[in-house]
């Protein structure tokens, strides 16, 4: 049983048990410390089992196949390690839209350098400088996950970040960050954070062949394929519900209309087994938009008995965000992954009903909230990304 050491947490630190802190480790390490801001600075020698954001049965199935697909990010980083000692280097960020397969990535880079990395994982907002007293544990990389918690979209959130930027600028030691795309996107725009990561690696996203040899390379027994759906997928004649503006109205109203589909008169054509295969892993790439955590989410909840039934890949959600407020909490969530109650109140601030709100996104299925975190849907996730992009409220 792997036990857990907690080391010196002062009365003052009691708020620590109401934070929004996560602390899901699975992993066999020399030293943890909680710190007071409610991060936990970790250094691994074992990095087999990091936590990747799903549940160890799924992690453990990671075999070559995720690695080599991240293979140039892989070597991009490793390069800046190898010439770490003779000074040419340069720091580097990882910047990826949630669940894009980050954890991966850093896996790989701990499992091949854990003699020289200091690995530090933030689950929640840094609010006290005194985190960076013990950020290197005498090494000299530090392996950054989670870096969009070092500042708040608030006044006077951006302290810790403040001190995080002096601190990259003025010491001698390589820092390998990891940062939510849409939190990097913003930061650039306002600070000189470019200046100083001059490597900077963003996470691609996969096509449906390479999320097909990857699930299939880890699954096990014969899968079966099985295509249920109706001729053609729909009924000739569908009733739709639209939004429209009507004339010298400034709101919009949801109004129904009339869909035909021709091609639902038309019989059902055969299909192999092979177009059945690559038909079922368009549907979820498209769904997981092309993000490898999301797709093995969506694998893992359709098959049942090793049958995956096309009826049952879920169509891509619609995001209907018509309120500013919910949008707005939205664009916090999906630029931190994973927020807690406390601290989105903080930043979304006592004007709204966050309550109110938080149960609205969960009815409609866009958010997920569990031990008082909130995170965006993963089969959500690439909808409201549509949706916050096009009201700008990420880019």
């Amino acid at each position: 049983m792997l036990q857990l050491k907690i080391l010196d947490i002062k009365a003052s630190d009691k708020r620590l048990k109401n934070r929004d802190a996560r602390l899901k480790i699975d992993m066999q390490p020399l030293k943890k410390e909680i710190m007071p801001c409610g991060s936990i600075v970790i250094d691994l020698k074992y990095p087999d089992d990091t936590y990747t954001g799903m549940d160890k049965a799924e992690s453990s199935g990671m075999g070559t196949g995720i690695i080599s697909i991240f293979e140039n990010e892989i070597k991009k980083i490793q390069d800046e390690i190898d010439k770490h000692d003779s000074g040419g280097y340069e720091n580097v960020a990882v910047i990826a839209e949630p669940y894009s397969g980050i954890e991966h990535i850093f896996d790989k880079i701990l499992g091949d350098n854990s003699q020289k990395i200091n690995n530090i994982k933030l689950f929640s907002p840094v609010t006290d400088t005194d985190f960076f007293s013990n950020l290197y544990a005498g090494k000299k990389i530090a392996l950054m996950h989670n870096c969009q918690y070092l500042y708040t979209r608030k006044c006077g959130g951006f302290e810790i970040l403040d001190h995080f930027m002096n601190l990259v600028s003025s010491e001698d030691r390589l820092f390998i960050t990891g940062w939510n795309k849409f939190a990097w996107n913003y930061l650039k725009e306002i600070s000189n954070i470019e200046d100083l990561f001059e490597v900077r690696i963003t996470i691609p996203k996969l096509d449906s062949k390479s999320i097909m040899n990857l699930i299939m390379a880890d699954a096990k027994g014969r899968i079966s394929f099985i295509d249920d759906r109706p001729a053609n997928g729909d009924k000739f004649i569908s009733v739709e519900k639209c939004q429209v503006r009507l004339p010298f109205l400034h709101t919009e109203k949801s109004v129904c209309k009339l869909k035909f589909n021709p091609e639902a008169l038309k019989g059902k054509k055969s299909k192999t087994k092979e177009e059945i295969e690559t038909e079922a892993f368009q549907k979820i790439t498209n769904l997981a938009g092309g993000k490898y955590d999301i797709a093995r989410i969506i694998w893992k909840n359709t098959m049942k008995d090793n049958e995956l039934r096309l009826s049952k890949i879920p169509a891509v959600p619609t995001a209907d965000i018509s309120n500013f407020d919910e949008a707005y909490i939205l664009s916090i969530i999906i630029s931190m992954d994973t927020v807690g109650y406390e601290g989105l109140l903080e930043i979304a601030g006592s004007n709204i009903n966050l309550k109110q709100k938080l149960q609205s996104l969960k009815f409609s299925g866009l958010i997920e909230i569990s031990d008082n975190l909130c995170r965006v849907n993963p089969e959500a996730v690439n909808s409201v990304i549509y949706e916050l992009r096009k009201r700008r409220l990420v880019w």
